[in-house]
């Protein structure tokens, strides 16, 4: 079995609508008593639009400094499924660390056997970030 983003808070990463999904941490536990498995979809674009202190893989990630970076040292701001995000740079081990520890965290909540990136990749319904892409001989 596996669910689409729809069983997210707003579209936000690790978390779940405690609404529409209120039960999704004991389905996944009657599924696994039934031989059965689980995955999420996830998406590697985490939101950068949440009250500072209200959804920590943004300010955790922010203060382990783990997003993709734009010329003037400031994260990348493109948009996916929650609105304006930003990207973990997993070619940083710190991103590779921080977004386990998101994993793990999500995981101790809704006992899910897998992920499924969404549209398989990194995605951003933006050329370049929210401010377009520089004028330069890489693009």
């Amino acid at each position: 079995r596996w669910n689409d983003i729809d069983y997210m808070n707003i579209y936000l990463d690790f978390t779940y609508n405690h609404t529409t999904f209120e039960q999704l941490p004991q389905l996944v536990d009657n599924l696994h008593s039934h031989g059965q498995r689980y995955i999420v979809i996830t998406d590697p674009g985490i939101s950068a639009v949440q009250s500072p202190g209200t959804y920590p893989p943004y300010d955790d990630g922010l203060k382990k400094g783990v997003f993709i970076l734009n010329s003037t040292g400031k994260p990348i701001l493109g948009t996916v499924w929650p609105g304006v995000t930003v990207y973990p740079d997993f070619t940083n081990p710190e991103s590779q660390d921080y977004w386990e520890q998101e994993i793990v965290k999500f995981h101790d909540i809704v006992g899910f056997d897998g992920l499924w990136i969404d549209m398989n990749e990194p995605s951003n319904f933006q050329d370049g970030s929210i401010y377009g892409c520089p004028n330069s001989s890489l693009n």
